[in-house]
């Protein structure tokens, strides 16, 4: 279980740092950067787009979802109910999953 003084923490922190990428399109860029900052201090945007992409999944998927039973958004999301949509996909069970 992902505790609170990993939610203070980056991805970076917890897993390693990444080499610099070879493809700098600017997905991976973002995706660098997110990895940097500390998971509560990530936007609803970069959580979506971190799980979207598999990257650091046990470790966000908490704050994920405290945000969505919050029900505060960060208004960062390109589509009302990214960040949902998100999650959803990474806690159905992976026989429904597209």
């Amino acid at each position: 279980m992902v505790g609170f003084a990993s939610m203070m923490q980056s991805l970076e922190q917890i897993e390693g740092v990444w080499p610099e990428p070879e493809f700098k399109s600017g997905l991976v860029l973002r995706c660098h950067a997110s990895r940097k900052k500390p998971i509560d201090q990530l936007t609803d945007l970069e959580l979506a787009t971190l799980l979207n992409q598999n990257i650091g999944v046990e470790h966000i998927l908490p704050e994920a979802v405290r945000r969505l039973t919050r029900n505060q958004p960060d208004d960062t999301e390109y589509f009302d109910g990214q960040l949902k949509e998100a999650v959803e996909r990474k806690t159905q069970p992976s026989g429904l999953s597209q």
